[in-house]
């Protein structure tokens, strides 16, 4: 887990918890024991924290996109 949270990418905007890349990383000793114990949990019952579904989605076009959904209505 540690792995994991050392290859975070530190220029992406944080996510619906609102919590840069840069947190996780700074606290990785303290949060990789309870991380991997929800994520095994999560393996073992098939289930996911609510917390987990959410996301905020945003399109981002290019400029050929834009003439394509202009044109074709989608």
């Amino acid at each position: 887990m540690k792995q994991k949270l050392d290859k975070l990418k530190t220029d992406k905007s944080p996510g619906v918890d609102e919590n840069p890349p840069n947190d996780a990383k700074r606290v990785k000793e303290e949060i990789a024991q309870p991380l991997s114990e929800i994520f095994q949990a999560s393996l073992e019952t098939g289930k996911v924290p609510d917390d987990w579904r959410s996301a905020n989605i945003t399109s981002l076009f290019k400029k050929v996109a834009r003439v394509i959904v202009k044109t074709t209505g989608l």
